[in-house]
């Protein structure tokens, strides 16, 4: 076995995410009440970016996108918009979605998503991810884990609204929902 040299970065549990993570395309969805503190959201995003990821950040608040994405915003009502979103993934790796109209947040994410097709959504949430029986935090869920989970009493909690939404994503088709906190992104995603 050859020891590694010094050229060679070691082998870590984010590096190995970062590169599964390579060519494929996320979602993160963040409510605009938790986009005025960016920092976490935009060192992910950057790191994402830089190691040939493409990030799509959905938001209703066009300033916060703006300042977090450097301009690049796009109306989720605009025509043709999977064109449009992939010329601006293509060239700069990264676009906010603006969601805007009469569809409710989370259906229209769902709905961007997968127009999109996404290999991941994110999903930001004040409250953190999900709790599992012996109170240890789920990092993802299989839909049939989920179900059982919504069918347990701890699925009774005023967070039932969210958890039908991200079976309703991924039913849909989107291959793998992630919730967690805006502080709890990185570890979410690098490990």
């Amino acid at each position: 076995m050859t020891e590694p040299s010094a050229t060679t970065p070691a082998f870590s549990e984010k590096s190995f995410y970062l590169q599964e993570f390579r060519g494929r395309t996320l979602a993160i969805a963040v409510q605009a009440s938790d986009l005025g503190t960016p920092a976490p959201l935009a060192a992910v995003v950057a790191e994402l970016v830089a190691h040939g990821a493409r990030v799509c950040v959905l938001s209703t608040e066009r300033a916060h996108l703006e300042a977090l994405l450097e301009g690049r915003v796009i109306s989720a009502a605009t025509p043709r918009l999977e064109g449009a979103a992939w010329r601006e993934l293509r060239r700069a790796g990264s676009v906010g979605l603006l969601i805007g109209g009469s569809l409710a947040f989370a259906p229209a994410c769902r709905d961007l998503a997968l127009r999109l097709g996404v290999g991941k959504l994110v999903w930001l949430d004040r409250d953190g991810g999900l709790v599992g029986v012996g109170g240890a935090r789920l990092s993802f869920v299989h839909l049939e884990e989920l179900q059982q989970y919504l069918a347990s009493e701890g699925a009774k909690a005023r967070r039932l609204a969210l958890l039908r939404e991200v079976e309703r994503m991924l039913v849909g088709g989107i291959p793998a929902v992630n919730v967690c906190s805006l502080e709890g992104l990185a570890d979410e995603l690098f490990s």
